[in-house]
């Protein structure tokens, strides 16, 4: 019967009578504790006789004898030894009892009161985690910044100065070094010979070789063609051959005379038409006037000046018909080209050659280093197609060869050897002459395109930030699920929709000064990053899409962290699918729709591209950066927010926000047991059938065990029996509960069962499902504490979650405080809730709060009164022993103090229930005794459930 102090002193009297020297230890819930001194065991006969004559009379239903464990021997050496005083000074208080609140009456927060008093935490919690702010904003603000430093490169695609020196062709293409031999020759030995002692050492690595047998251009030719192809002579890139002899042949026909003769004949440059500066082109510029008269004026001019040129007179109808022409414009065209075609250009060009050649008999042409005479007869005798061929032997002083392949080859050896004449006119000793090839700067059509291009790069490459930070503001979400602080958080009355709609804006709110600082970065670049911020459209449309961005990235990013269970696990995991719908999915879309064999794949990929906030953000820069470059080059202005430019992005990333949030709210309603009201319920109900119809497809079937201890069937059996009057009597009841996680997905549990239906030869092993919780039965009424005891895996767990609304089992009921926790009836565990406190196996602590703002925390989540609650929390961190430690983050705190903490938030208003996973996890056995004791003590008005191994 559950003890009192009459109980006790009678019970401690008997027991003393029988063996003296006994000492009453503690009480809890139903149970004495009193110790024995050493060497009583011969007492223990006639105490035990004595105990079940007077069961009834002491009040006592059972008894036990157990040895002293080493536990109580710590605890034992503690109490006596002063030395351990600090040990004990750190537990639990013995003299300062659990706050009683019992009386007092609050109800759960409305849902804009919830959402103020998470924001709050969030606060508390951001403004202490100054490192989690750098990573979450400033940040990706630097990486921004860090790629608009694209913009400033300075590509020098025109190339750089290049010092024009043999010394260039000292490494091959690939970047071995080669030999660097110049051949110096020729017939002029002396010059030769001077041109090597000349250069001699003005460049390092280069060797100049004389080889006199070599006299030509075309003997050294030989020479290297030769030697190469087989392998004897060093790669060459330039010779020089003074005193050469070049062997050529001029084939002359009667175009070319024209071009030959006339400049020797006329020694005056000569202006006949605008585009004719000498005498060579006389006799084309003749045909060509005759033919084509344009210009009346023009041929006015050139008759007057070959007249007076050749002693040649035109016929005097010709001439007045020009004249005439002339004074009067509109004279008919057609009668002055027929008097033009009347005149014969033959016998101009006759008479021309008549008057030269009665001064002299032939035509001498002198060309440099050579000669060849022309007599009246051979030029009288060529027609268009015949040739009269001379072999000439032409006399050059110098003669520079060079490599074809390389393209600064003739320059650089052209400079050599003005260096080599420079050296020998120059009075200073020691003096170069130094030839430098700068190329031209780019035209403004080339700087266009490079700055375009650098753009495009950019644009793609602010991919990169922007796929990091959704996965940084993820972090807290993972984290505060697998500490269970959300849990925590909806067992103590916050609502699925306010915990989200409280997350979604605090961080919304970060990111909101995330883009300001980096609308400012893009400032800072100033006209670099006009593509971007040039005009207040662009500026508007480039903030815009970047706030759109965190509407819909965050919600995206909250759904992918429900598959993560460690918060570095799961930035990194999301960071890389961001980056691959982001970055990679841009880069592949742009690759795919500008070649002609993919552009079909690249349309039909395009609708799923658009489904993914990082995507859009990215093919909106890149149609910011090209509309940008359009308006420049073709000077049409496009608004960026028309819909081809970025008004579809926009409207995607606005528009995503919605969805993806809803999508999230469906998943957090269909897993916890408490949300979403009638709609939650409906998705838990589809949930349930479908996990139900799994199992069945598992072949698993709810046998019962055969080897039950005898009080587990009687529990059973009277939780059967008198279930509806348990259910209003006893603070917690469970019925025939179970829970089961089948193995594998449905879709593949389906296709198995089909398949083994169609085809009665194929036989499937079955593959059953896991069974966590096994047809539990059992009530708890007030001050009783029931232990769950059993190895990791034994379902204790899986049965608190069950128990505070966070699992939802395969079958079977469970009422706290008359309230069905399944979720069978309506605001059943909303209900549930509200009558139970948790401690969960992993402290739900926030490390970043400290103990007395955690316990305002949860008490205000509960409904407690203003003015009671800060008396509250100080009375429970003194029950805690944790006064001295109340302000400091949790995170300093020890393992043990950590446990007392979240035992303090179950115990914070008072709950009908108490809920205890591995209590004393972590604790030195002073430390557990005192946490034991303190359990009792909350037990003593609730009904209690707590586990351990």
């Amino acid at each position: 019967n559950t003890p009192n102090s009459k109980t006790q002193k009678k019970v401690g009297v008997f027991l003393k009578k029988h063996i003296p020297g006994s000492r009453f230890i503690r009480e809890s819930a139903r149970e004495l504790v009193f110790r024995f001194p050493p060497e009583s065991e011969t007492k223990f006969p006639e105490l035990f006789d004595g105990l079940e004559k007077e069961a009834g009379f002491l009040g006592v239903t059972s008894y036990g004898v157990c040895d002293t464990s080493l536990e109580e021997v710590f605890l034992e050496l503690a109490e006596e030894e002063n030395d351990n005083k600090a040990i004990l000074d750190e537990n639990f208080s013995d003299n300062v009892p659990l706050p009683d609140h019992s009386k007092s009456e609050y109800k759960y927060l409305s849902r804009l009161s919830q959402i103020i008093l998470l924001l709050h935490k969030r606060y508390v919690v951001q403004k202490r985690d100054i490192k989690g702010l750098f990573f979450k904003i400033v940040l990706p603000v630097l990486i921004i910044m860090a790629v608009l430093l694209v913009l400033l490169i300075d590509v020098p695609i025109e190339g750089s100065p290049i010092e024009l020196t043999p010394q260039l062709f000292n490494t091959s293409g690939t970047g071995s070094s080669i030999g660097n031999n110049l051949i110096v020759t020729g017939s002029d030995f002396n010059i030769s010979e001077q041109f090597i002692s000349t250069l001699d050492g003005t460049y390092e690595s280069v060797m100049l070789t004389s080889l006199k047998n070599l006299q030509t251009s075309q003997n050294v030719s030989e020479y290297l063609l030769n030697g190469f192809e087989g392998g004897e002579r060093e790669f060459n890139f330039g010779s020089f051959i003074f005193g050469d002899i070049i062997k050529m042949i001029l084939n002359i026909n009667s175009t070319q005379i024209q071009e030959l003769i006339l400049p020797i004949i006329f020694q005056q440059e000569i202006d006949i038409l605008d585009n004719i500066t000498d005498t060579s082109a006389f006799l084309v510029a003749l045909d060509e006037v005759l033919q084509d008269p344009n210009d009346f004026n023009i041929i006015l001019d050139f008759v007057n000046q070959t007249e007076t040129l050749f002693n040649f007179s035109f016929p005097d109808e010709f001439l007045q018909s020009l004249n005439d022409t002339i004074i009067d414009p509109n004279f008919n065209q057609t009668a002055l080209e027929l008097i033009l075609s009347s005149i014969d250009i033959d016998q101009v060009e006759d008479e021309i050659l008549n008057n030269l050649f009665n001064e002299t008999e032939e035509i001498v042409i002198e060309g440099e280093g050579w000669t060849v005479s022309l007599t009246e007869e051979q030029i009288r005798s060529l027609s268009d197609s015949d040739n009269v061929t001379f072999h000439l032997n032409v006399e050059v002083p110098v003669s520079i060869m060079h490599n074809t392949s390389s393209s600064h080859s003739v320059a650089v050896f052209a400079q050599t050897y003005y260096d080599f004449l420079y050296k020998k006119c120059s009075v200073f000793s020691g003096s170069d002459l130094v030839a430098v090839n700068s190329p031209l700067p780019l035209t403004e059509q080339q700087s266009t395109e490079v700055r375009t291009i650098l753009s495009i790069i950019a644009s793609i490459l602010l991919a990169i930030p922007f796929n990091y930070i959704p996965a940084a503001f993820a972090v807290f979400v993972v984290k505060e699920r697998s500490c269970k602080s959300k849990h925590l958080q909806l067992v103590s009355g916050v609502d699925m929709l306010a915990y989200w709609l409280s997350t979604y804006i605090w961080d919304m709110i970060l990111y909101f000064v995330l883009t300001i600082l980096g609308m400012l970065g893009f400032l800072c670049f100033g006209e670099v990053s006009a593509v971007f911020t040039g005009t207040i459209l662009s500026f508007l449309c480039t903030w815009s899409m970047m706030i759109g961005y965190g509407l819909s990235s965050l919600p995206f990013a909250y759904l992918l962290s429900r598959f993560f269970d460690s918060p570095p696990n799961a930035q990194i995991s999301i960071m890389i699918i961001f980056f691959i719908t982001g970055f990679v999915a841009v880069n592949s879309q742009l690759i795919l729709s500008n070649l002609e064999t993919t552009k079909d794949l690249a349309k039909t990929l395009e609708p799923l591209f658009r489904t993914w906030p990082a995507y859009n953000l990215g093919d909106g820069f890149l149609n910011l950066s090209s509309n940008f470059w359009e308006t420049q080059i073709f000077d049409e202005s496009r608004s960026p927010f028309r819909w081809e430019v970025c008004g579809r992005q926009l409207a995607l990333l606005y528009g995503l926000s919605f969805p993806y949030f809803c999508w999230l709210m469906l998943l957090e309603y269909s897993s916890d047991g408490g949300s979403g009201g009638l709609f939650g319920r409906l998705l838990r109900l589809l949930r349930l059938t479908v996990h139900n119809a799994h199992n069945q497809l598992s072949g698993f079937k709810r046998v019962n065990a055969d080897d039950i201890d005898e009080d587990v069937l009687e529990e059973e059996i009277r939780v059967n029996r008198d279930k509806h009057t348990l259910k209003a009597e006893s603070p917690i009841l469970i019925a025939e509960l179970w829970k089961t996680y089948p193995a594998g997905n449905f879709i593949s549990a389906l296709l198995r069962q089909i398949a083994s239906k169609i085809c009665c030869c194929v036989k499937w092993k079955p593959d059953y499902p896991k069974v966590a919780v096994k047809n539990l039965s059992i009530h708890v009424e007030n001050g009783e504490t029931l232990g769950l005891l059993g190895i990791n895996g034994a379902g204790k767990t899986t049965t608190m979650g069950i128990l505070t609304g966070d699992i939802t089992p395969t079958s079977g009921d469970a009422w706290i405080a008359n309230h069905d926790v399944t979720g069978g009836e309506s605001d059943g565990v909303r209900m549930s809730r509200q009558n139970c406190g948790f401690c969960p196996q992993t402290d739900p602590l926030l490390d970043l709060m400290t103990g007395r703002e955690t316990l305002t925390m949860f008490g205000k989540l509960r409904g407690m009164p203003k003015d009671s609650l800060v008396q509250t929390v100080n009375r429970l961190l003194k029950s805690l022993t944790l006064s001295p430690h109340a302000d400091k983050v949790s995170e300093t705190y020890s393992g043990g103090n950590k446990r007392k903490l979240s035992l303090g938030i179950a115990l914070i208003g008072n709950p009908k229930v108490l809920f205890i996973d591995e209590a004393s996890s972590g604790m030195d056995p002073a430390t557990r005794r005192k946490m034991w004791d303190l359990i009792a003590d909350a037990a003593k008005n609730r009904a209690v459930i707590l586990t351990t191994h």
